[in-house]
């Protein structure tokens, strides 16, 4: 998933706040709920779209723009498992 970061509160501008094993809640159209952990944080390059290559695991990840150095702020988390 992509976001902007518009340096408030707005859409993926609060990304660079999560931290590792932090929960991340999706609610679909039906009103299902997806639990997601956080796994992984890092920055990239802003031309490196390797992060988006397809797993077999059910992950998530947020992208957003780290406006203070060019680079992308990555959030990688796996289903929770119930």
């Amino acid at each position: 998933m992509l976001g902007h970061n518009y340096n408030d509160t707005r859409f993926f501008s609060r990304l660079d706040e999560l931290k590792i094993n932090d929960k991340i809640k999706l609610v679909n159209l039906k009103g299902e709920v997806f639990e997601y952990i956080v796994f992984d944080i890092f920055e990239t390059n802003d031309d490196d779209m390797s992060i988006l290559k397809s797993t077999k695991n059910f992950e998530l990840t947020l992208l957003t723009c780290n406006n203070s150095n060019k680079k992308r702020i990555i959030v990688k988390a796996y289903m929770k498992e119930y």
